[in-house]
């Protein structure tokens, strides 16, 4: 048998990987594959030197180079839109894990997920009047399609009526209020705050034309107070839109907003403010653009009519995310 041995003699110890990363490789009980997405024209050669690493010192490991642009296919598969991502591939389950933080200790954080057996669930309440998970890809108001592309990124998702439960289950990784139609119950709230006591995610799509006191209360528990206006962008007219579907691509460098290259609609929009709350971080991570306005008279809109009005409407950039 002949090995391969690679002796570090820099002194940073360039070519060692560390302690913690040896025994996540050591504990693999599946095979796991690497590929890392790259332009032609800005190849990370030191990264790859380290995935080679990786590949030596666990067999369960292999490592696929792939040129993006020859690749199309491979990158649709795993939703790859930009240079410089990896992805951990595990053919077992037909799971991956998508890293863009190309460390070490990315890569390996990376490989703690992707080798646990249990998908990350997505919660979405109902009897609130909520859009549909399991509605047909034609019904308008369904989100199908959304529930798709979710399990396509190997997540659960699964739904929830929260007032019939005894609390926001342990397995939870993100709660999604959707589009409510009516309010929440008081206990429906007491759960939601110790949800997120508990280190909960919670995501709120809450719609204009929409006054749901429960809902306000609890988003300004947390510093987040919804305006009573529907987003108006007459730019949104240019592109074949409605003029209440705004064009968003002011964007805040965040996590989630990480290479985002092209702009977002978010038809039926309202703005919120976000105040500031002793103990809670809040980051405000997309923005209108100008020449869109906050419209105030809800029922001029329903009538088709729209006009920037300087004392009572909200100026742009407003906050939407």
């Amino acid at each position: 048998t002949v090995h391969s041995i690679q002796w570090n003699m820099t002194k940073n110890k360039k070519y060692t990987l560390s302690d913690k990363t040896k025994k996540v490789l050591k504990s693999l009980k599946t095979n796991i594959e690497i590929y890392y997405f790259y332009s032609t024209k800005a190849r990370n050669f030191t990264l790859e030197d380290k995935l080679k690493q990786y590949e030596k010192a666990s067999s369960k490991i292999k490592y696929f180079p792939i040129d993006a642009d020859r690749n199309p296919v491979k990158a649709e598969k795993f939703k790859v839109t930009r240079y410089g991502i990896l992805v951990l591939y595990r053919k077992d389950n037909d799971s991956f894990e998508k890293v863009d933080e190309l460390t070490e200790q990315g890569i390996t954080n990376g490989l703690i997920k992707i080798s646990k057996n249990k998908k990350k669930k997505i919660y979405f309440t109902k009897g609130h009047g909520e859009p549909l998970l399991d509605s047909s890809m034609d019904e308008k108001t369904g989100i199908s399609a959304l529930k798709g592309e979710l399990e396509a990124e190997s997540y659960e998702v699964k739904e929830i009526e929260l007032f019939n439960a005894k609390k926001v289950p342990d397995d939870c990784s993100i709660l999604v209020l959707n589009g409510l139609k009516t309010d929440l119950f008081d206990v429906e709230v007491k759960r939601i705050k110790e949800y997120l006591k508990r280190g909960g995610a919670l995501l709120v799509l809450y719609q204009p034309f929409s006054s749901l006191r429960n809902l306000e209360n609890l988003l300004s528990t947390y510093g987040i107070i919804p305006h009573k206006d529907v987003i108006v962008d007459k730019l949104s007219r240019m592109v074949g839109g409605d003029f209440l579907m705004p064009i968003i691509s002011n964007y805040s460098y965040h996590e989630i907003t990480k290479g985002f290259r092209v702009a977002s609609f978010f038809p039926l929009c309202r703005s919120f403010e976000i105040k500031s709350i002793d103990g809670i971080v809040t980051n405000i991570i997309a923005k209108t653009n100008p020449g869109s306005w906050g419209e105030t008279d809800l029922e001029r809109i329903k009538k088709g009519e729209a006009s920037f009005n300087p004392k009572q409407d909200k100026k742009s950039p407003l906050t939407v995310a």
